[in-house]
C-alpha cells in the first residue's frame, strides 16, 4: 500500500515539475495544470517494446543508422531538423497554422492542452525506459542541432509522439488529408535522429506512443466533443 502512494506522489511531483519547466522555458502560452483525457494510470499502463540490449541487432542498427547519418547529412539537412525541434502545433504543421491562429481561444485552447497531457506521458514513459540519448552513449556521435537539456532521456521521442497525435487529430478532422499529415509527423521524427539526438527505435516506440494515447484520448467524451466543435472552423 505504502509503495502504491509513493509511486503515485512520484507521478504527482513529476507532472508538477515537468509542468514547471515548460512554463520557465520561455514558451509564449501558458500550459495547462491538469490532466483532462487521460490519467497517469492509464499511461502507464501502455507497453513499448523494450528499449534494445547493447549489443543486440537493434542495438547495432540504431548506431549504424546514426552513424550513416552523420556522415551523409548537409548543412541543409541540419538546417531543417532544427526547425523542426519546435513542438507546438502550428510549428508542427505550418499548413494548418492560418486554420489554428483564427480559432477562437477555446478552441485553440483545447489544441495546445492535447499537447500539454501528451508532454506529461512521454515524461512518465521517458522516466520509466530511462534510455541514454545517443551521443551520450556514442560519443564519436555529434549532434547537429541544440542539443535536448542534461538528463533528458531518449525513449520514446517526444517528436514523434506529438506529432503522431496532432496527426492523428488532423486526420480525424480531414480524413481525406490523411496521408499528408501522416507524413508531415514522419518527417519531423526523421529529422531527430538526422540531428542525432534520437535512435530509430526511440522514433518507432513514439508512434506507437503516439497511436495508443490518441486511442485513449478518443474514449474521453470531453475530448470529442472538443473534436467536434472543431469541424465548424475547417478550412473549406
Amino acid at each position: 500500500m505504502k509503495r502504491i502512494m509513493f509511486r503515485q506522489l512520484g507521478i504527482a511531483a513529476l507532472f508538477a515539475t515537468a509542468l514547471l519547466l515548460s512554463s520557465c522555458a520561455g514558451n509564449k502560452r501558458q500550459y495547462a495544470t491538469s490532466l483532462q483525457y487521460i490519467d497517469a494510470a492509464t499511461v502507464e499502463a501502455i507497453k513499448l517494446p523494450e528499449v534494445p540490449e547493447k549489443g543486440s541487432a537493434l542495438f547495432e542498427s540504431d548506431f549504424k543508422t546514426l552513424h550513416d547519418e552523420q556522415e551523409s547529412r548537409t548543412e541543409g539537412d541540419c538546417l531543417a531538423a532544427e526547425k523542426d525541434a519546435k513542438y507546438d502545433f502550428p510549428e508542427m504543421f505550418p499548413a494548418m497554422k492560418e486554420f489554428y491562429e483564427k480559432l477562437p481561444e477555446a478552441n485553440r485552447k483545447f489544441i495546445d492542452s492535447v499537447g500539454d497531457e501528451t508532454y506529461l506521458a512521454v515524461k512518465i514513459a521517458k522516466r520509466k525506459y530511462d534510455r541514454a540519448r545517443p551521443y551520450e552513449t556514442d560519443t564519436t556521435l555529434e549532434p547537429c542541432i541544440t542539443k535536448p537539456k542534461k538528463g533528458s532521456r531518449a525513449y520514446p521521442s517526444g517528436h514523434a509522439t506529438y506529432s503522431r497525435v496532432y496527426a492523428l487529430m488532423l486526420t480525424e478532422l480531414m480524413p481525406k488529408r490523411r496521408s499528408e499529415f501522416v507524413t508531415r509527423a514522419e518527417m519531423i521524427g526523421r529529422s531527430r535522429i538526422v540531428g542525432g539526438v534520437h535512435h530509430p527505435t526511440d522514433i518507432e516506440a513514439g508512434r506507437r506512443l503516439g497511436n495508443a494515447l490518441f486511442a485513449k484520448y478518443m474514449e474521453n467524451k470531453l475530448f470529442r466533443a472538443n473534436m467536434r466543435d472543431l469541424h465548424q472552423y475547417l478550412p473549406k
